[in-house]
């Protein structure tokens, strides 16, 4: 497995700093901030120690 980007929780990153060579455009900026708030109010789908367990 190759790992391309640093993935250093200390570096204090988060998914939005890595690059994105291809993203759609949204047309509505305020509805994509909504939705994405909505978002990370869930919690999350994998937990950190079921990845570890992996």
């Amino acid at each position: 497995m190759t790992v391309n980007a640093k993935t250093s929780a200390s570096a204090g990153n988060t998914w939005r700093d890595l690059p994105a060579a291809q993203q759609p455009e949204y047309p509505d900026p305020e509805a994509l901030r909504k939705v994405i708030a909505d978002l990370e109010s869930y919690p999350p789908l994998v937990f950190a120690g079921e990845c570890d367990q992996l």
